[in-house]
């Protein structure tokens, strides 16, 4: 009696395959869960524990920019709805609408960031406004060049045509 036809095809592993194997899936997963670990405490724990030993940190950045707590409030919004948005898996659309009005919510406060930012730069100066209000009134009044072209010539009448005055 011959084999089955998918013992041909997918012959069985050898044992010796099997502890290797699990092995190898155990120390995949010990890394990975290593890493993970490293990356949860960096990412996570870490910036609490070195805020938690020296909270003038927070007070030196909010004192350097007059929005800081406006962008972490902007910014956390909008991370979270992005990471709401992200894990939707079921396509729940009441989560996207959630997902949306956090979106909405951060407007205000990524706006006083944004003004925050324009008002130290250049474009709140009313002398910047004052120099781009000439400049572009000197580009709009100039006039063109004036043409060397010729003037367009007029055909001449023929000499056998002549209009005779009416008499």
């Amino acid at each position: 009696m011959t084999p089955h036809r998918s013992a041909f095809l997918h012959p069985a592993a050898p044992e010796s395959h099997g502890p290797r194997l699990r092995g190898l899936v155990d120390r995949i997963s010990k890394n990975y869960l290593r890493r993970f670990g490293e990356s949860l405490w960096h990412l996570a724990i870490y910036p609490w524990t070195v805020l938690a030993q020296r909270p003038s940190v927070i007070q030196i950045q909010a004192s350097d920019f007059q929005a800081f707590w406006e962008a972490v409030i902007g910014g956390l919004l909008v991370a979270s709805a992005i990471f709401l948005h992200a894990t939707n898996w079921e396509l729940v659309r009441e989560i996207d609408l959630f997902a949306l009005a956090l979106a909405v919510q951060s407007l205000p406060f990524l706006a006083s960031v944004a003004l925050a930012v324009l008002e130290g730069s250049r474009l709140n100066n009313f002398a910047f406004w004052h120099g781009l209000e000439a400049r572009l009134g000197q580009m709009l009044t100039r006039r063109p060049a004036a043409t060397t072209t010729p003037a367009p010539m007029v055909a001449a009448v023929p000499t056998d045509k002549h209009v005779e005055p009416a008499q």
